[in-house]
């Protein structure tokens, strides 16, 4: 089997995916042309005055119905060709879609006056098409056929050994048995063809060299990227041990196992062991952020959405209870699809939104979980929440690491800013996506209230 992949390109997946976006262009063309190519030869019948013979007729039509059949048989292979040399792959298919193109168009200028044909160009396009895709080489070798078979019929129709098919109404005077215009035109069309070859092919390939070179630079910005996110796993997690230990002691002092504390005392103390346990959950966060900034993938399971939901409302009982607040889980999918995932990460997703929303509803507030279809078999989860709500100034940034909303750092209520970028990065780790919005239904004026809206694909997207 013939190598048309250039070295550079051998483990290129973009190439490859470039040549299969491009078959499929070349093929949805040809459904265009072949009308097109019908409705041009009528209408010049009609308004130009051409006229036809019989034989040019069939051979309009029978080149027409063949670009059609082929194109059909091409469309059906595209989709089960291999992207890697060694077998008859995308670029094994282009260059056959050139061959036949261009015999079907060699067979059609014959037909239609030879040099005399109004199709005749039409190489130069097939040529810029080919040089897009295959190495130069190839089409430089297609280009020399080409010229030699366009050649080839003009000095037979020269020297009467086959049939010249004028088109009536074309030229007053035959040009095909004229020696000087053959020249000329010869001359004219080989520049045209191998010109065209050397700027399409010249063009294509610095585009494909300075993609190639992205998709590197890319690379190793995101091999950085994880050297930086290793180095801020390791320094904070060592900051993490001292703290741990101060938590650790603050908690022996304050169950007064090493004897009683004045009031004062304590109450200093049980605002340390608050700061410092923020400040644990902090690490924490940041550890579960670049854990997941290190790893691309995620562990694939089937997950009952419904009974994770229920779980995570489970674990927040007390703080709903103390609170008042009126929790809904409504659950309005025809089909209940499981979503594939990691089930721990999404716990922790839907556990700091609906942490949120008890955090910052206040007393008698309300929570409503809503789970809907989308056509595409998606899961929707609606959280919403008649809370604080966000600022509308806030809500672009509200996803950032360490961001908090203007309103809740003027209140007494403690937060890293740190939740909600993980929530985004787990729900995109799970090629998912998350929208918010304030106020939500639930809201009133004087607590307008948030809304977040998760969508998971489900296993059978």
């Amino acid at each position: 089997m013939i190598r048309l992949a250039p070295e550079w390109a051998l483990n290129f997946d973009d190439f490859w995916n470039a040549v299969k976006r491009r078959n499929l262009w070349f093929i949805r063309l040809r459904y265009a042309a072949a009308p097109l190519l019908l409705a041009f030869a009528y209408a010049a019948n009609f308004t130009l005055g051409f006229v036809y013979t019989n034989e040019q007729r069939w051979a309009i039509w029978g080149v027409t119905a063949s670009i059609v059949a082929y194109n059909a048989v091409f469309h059906a292979i595209r989709p089960k060709l291999k992207c890697q040399c060694g077998y008859f792959n995308v670029l094994h298919l282009s260059l056959l879609q050139i061959v036949v193109d261009l015999a079907a168009l060699t067979l059609l200028v014959y037909f239609t006056g030879g040099v005399e044909s109004p199709f005749l160009y039409f190489y130069v396009f097939h040529m810029v098409i080919g040089a897009m895709v295959l190495p130069g080489w190839v089409m430089y070798l297609t280009a020399a056929q080409t010229f030699a078979a366009v050649a080839a019929v003009a000095a037979l129709e020269y020297y009467e050994i086959i049939p010249h098919h004028q088109i009536e109404g074309l030229f007053a005077t035959p040009l095909y048995d004229n020696g000087p215009h053959l020249v000329i035109l010869g001359m004219t069309f080989a520049f045209l063809i191998f010109m065209s070859v050397t700027l399409a092919n010249g063009v294509a390939r610095q585009l494909y060299l300075l993609e190639k070179n992205l998709f590197e630079s890319l690379e190793k910005l995101r091999e950085t990227e994880q050297s930086k996110q290793k180095y801020i796993m390791a320094v904070v997690h060592e900051i993490k041990t001292p703290l741990a230990g101060v938590s650790s002691n603050l908690h022996v002092v304050l169950s007064k196992m090493l004897g009683s504390l004045s009031w004062a005392i304590e109450e200093r103390l049980e605002r340390a062991l608050i700061r410092t346990n923020e400040a644990v959950g902090l690490i924490n966060d940041v550890l579960k952020i670049s854990r997941l900034r290190l790893v691309d993938e995620v562990y694939h399971e089937d997950i009952d959405i419904d009974d994770l939901l229920e779980h995570t409302i489970a674990k927040y009982r007390a703080p709903i209870e103390a609170k008042r607040v009126a929790v809904k889980l409504l659950d309005e999918r025809a089909t209940k699809r499981p979503v594939k995932g990691d089930r721990n990460l999404l716990a922790i997703a839907f556990s700091n939104i609906v942490g949120n929303a008890v955090k910052y509803g206040g007393e008698d507030g309300a929570l409503r979980i809503a789970l809907k279809e989308q056509e595409t078999g998606a899961v929707e989860i609606r959280f919403s929440d008649r809370g604080v709500g966000i600022p509308q100034e806030d809500l672009v940034n509200i996803f950032d690491d360490f961001y908090r909303a203007s309103n809740v750092k003027r209140s007494k209520i403690e937060g890293t800013g740190m939740g909600l970028s993980l929530v985004k990065q787990i729900v995109q780790n799970h090629k998912g996506a998350i929208d918010i919005m304030s106020p939500s239904e639930l809201g009133d004026e004087e607590r307008p209230g948030t809304a977040f809206v998760v969508i998971l694909p489900t296993e059978e997207q």
